[in-house]
């Protein structure tokens, strides 16, 4: 590989970096749902907010 990049690569790049982002996010997201979910699930099993946290 040369030293300098095609355009081409660098949006591969830049799709992937996006990727990885989004995955960590993701990956955040699941594990504050299912903190959620364990810590307040049976107490609020009525509540709107948590009906759509067990549906996740």
């Amino acid at each position: 590989m040369s030293g300098k990049m095609s355009l081409d690569e660098k949006d591969v790049l830049g799709e992937f970096e996006k990727a990885k982002v989004f995955s960590c996010l993701n990956a955040n997201i699941r594990k504050v749902l299912s903190f959620l979910r364990s810590a307040y699930g049976p107490k609020c099993l009525c509540s709107p907010g948590c009906a759509v946290i067990e549906s996740l």
